[in-house]
C-alpha cells in the first residue's frame, strides 16, 4: 500500500512524463501549468532550463533528438519528504538503443520546482569523448 506522499508523487511525475512525452505545444503548456512550477529549474545533459519558456526549448531539443521515442517509467517511484526519484527508459519500436536514467525531483504544493536528470553512461561517454578530442 502507498503512502499519501507517495500516491501524490505518483500523480505529479505522471504527468511530468507526460509533459516531456507531448509533441503539441498547446497541451504540453497545460501540462507545464498543472505539474511544473513557473520557476522551475530543469537540469538536463543537453542543458538547464529555468522557466517554462526555457523548458519548451530543452523538450523540443530532446523530441529532435529522439524522434519517435518516448519515456516510460520503468520500476517503482521512490519519494521522501517532497523529493522523489523516477526511473525511466526512452523506447522506440523496432529500435536497438534505449538510453535509461532518474530524474530527481523536488515537489512543492503539487508542483515539480527542480528537476535533476541523469542519463545512465551519460559522463562515461562524455569522458571518453574528451580522452578521443584529447588525441
Amino acid at each position: 500500500m502507498k503512502t499519501k506522499e507517495v500516491a501524490s508523487a505518483n500523480a505529479v511525475l505522471d504527468k511530468h512524463l507526460k509533459a516531456v512525452n507531448e509533441l503539441d505545444p498547446e497541451k504540453r503548456k497545460v501540462l507545464f501549468e498543472e505539474v511544473y512550477d513557473p520557476h522551475i529549474h530543469f537540469v538536463d545533459p543537453q542543458g538547464i532550463a529555468n522557466g517554462f519558456a526555457e523548458l519548451e526549448k530543452l523538450y523540443d531539443g530532446l523530441h529532435k533528438q529522439f524522434p519517435g521515442f518516448v519515456f516510460h517509467e520503468v520500476g517503482e517511484i521512490e519519494a521522501h519528504h517532497d523529493v522523489a526519484r523516477v526511473h525511466w527508459e526512452l523506447v522506440k519500436p523496432g529500435a536497438s538503443v534505449k538510453p535509461t536514467g532518474d530524474d530527481f525531483v523536488k515537489i512543492e504544493d503539487g508542483r515539480i520546482t527542480e528537476v535533476c536528470v541523469i542519463v545512465n553512461g551519460q559522463t562515461k561517454q562524455a569522458e571518453s569523448a574528451a580522452k578521443n578530442n584529447q588525441q
